[in-house]
């Protein structure tokens, strides 16, 4: 049992930033439980930002198991592709075990026999609370409770993308969003244990639907939580509202013009994303000396860095554009504009976008279109 890890008899770990990726329990006993991590015998380790990917149990639990009064916390943990070959690829929870599950995902966890992504069992009751479950409908289920299995009444803000077997939870009760695709990114490594993380994409319904009561103050990567309303639900917290707004802002005035805010970083939705815009309307009447800019700084010529890059559109027409990550890592500069094509946007509305090129992390230093005499 325990192939990542193996807790007994009162056993109590506290894990912080830990990946178990690729363990198995699958040796000559005659049942293997817990790919990942079997918690047995009144075992309830405490887990913030773990990732449980690839692991494999010959029974039960294939990212976890829980077994006997075993109630484990855990906090921005993500599970992805864990497979078991009996019961519950991601979790499978036997034998009145309760753990408490806040800002969980399970996603593309695969079971032989029943609960691909969970299973409870045994008058096993799981507290669920803003948790996303998904991927797992023709893999053995999402979540599914067999022989006295139930969640705890108190599950709410839980996403649960195959209706058919969502542990008893009602779309739209408790804040409970079930039968609807979450709409994920890929699988993305933000670069420390445990920072494997699936992210949301924008326009999924997990965005802004979770609870704030006991929701982290940040996600499985360190972002900020809620960045709207209220936390997503999920170990991702979508930081769309930092680098979105305004997506379409407009600006007559002199210079210099703020073309954006700093926006952190955080991974590339789709290769190629344009993840920000804003319109500028250009003076008619423009200094006849001096030199225009896109710069650090609203005053003087200062290098900034965007990932990867900015173009200027005049009348849906790339007018100018300039790629910081041309020589493979993003490269700070100050961008001269010629006077010339200065002057082809007197008097008109230019957008600006910032553009992913390559995949991986989208981020940008702030910007100003200036004039320096």
């Amino acid at each position: 049992d325990g192939g990542g890890m193996y807790n007994e008899e009162n056993s109590n770990p506290t894990l912080t930033n830990v990946t178990f990726n690729g363990n198995k329990a699958e040796g000559t006993n005659a049942i293997n439980t817990g790919g990942g991590m079997a918690n047995h015998y009144n075992s309830s380790p405490s887990l913030n930002t773990v990732s449980f990917i690839n692991n494999i149990a010959k029974d039960d639990g294939g990212g976890m198991e829980n077994y006997d009064h075993s109630s484990p916390l855990l906090v921005n943990v993500t599970f992805v592709n864990n497979s078991a070959g009996n019961n519950g690829g991601g979790m499978d929870n036997d034998t009145s075990s309760n753990p408490q599950i806040t800002n969980v995902t399970f996603v593309d966890n695969f079971a032989t026999a029943t609960g691909g992504g969970m299973h409870n069992t045994n008058n096993s009751q799981p507290k669920l609370v803003n948790v996303l479950i998904a991927g797992s409908s023709n893999r053995g289920g999402d979540c599914v409770n067999t022989n006295g299995g139930a969640l705890d009444a108190a599950s709410s803000h839980n996403l649960i993308e195959d209706d058919a077997n969502a542990c008893g939870l009602t779309d739209g009760v408790d804040g409970n969003i079930i039968g609807q695709a979450p709409n994920l990114g890929t699988m993305t490594d933000f670069g420390f244990p445990g920072g494997l993380v699936v992210p949301l994409t924008f326009g999924s319904p997990a965005v802004d639907a979770g609870t704030n009561a006991g929701c982290p103050a940040t996600d499985q990567r360190s972002q900020a939580r809620p960045v709207g309303v209220a936390c997503d639900i999920g170990a991702y917290e979508l930081a769309y509202y930092q680098v979105m707004l305004p997506f379409i802002t407009h600006q007559e005035a002199t210079f210099p013009f703020q073309v954006g805010a700093a926006i952190p970083a955080r991974a590339a939705t789709t290769t190629g994303e344009t993840f920000y815009a804003t319109t500028i309307k250009i003076p008619s009447s423009l200094p006849t000396s001096g030199k225009f800019y896109f710069s650090g700084s609203p005053t003087t010529a200062t290098p900034f860095t965007i990932d990867d890059a900015l173009y200027v559109l005049v009348n849906g027409s790339v007018s100018f554009s300039h790629n910081f990550s041309s020589s493979g890592v993003p490269t700070a500069a100050v961008l001269e504009i010629p006077r010339a094509t200065m002057e082809s946007w007197a008097g008109k509305e230019i957008v600006v976008e910032y553009r992913d090129v390559y995949g991986g992390i989208v981020w940008a230093d702030e910007v100003w279109l200036i004039w320096v005499p």
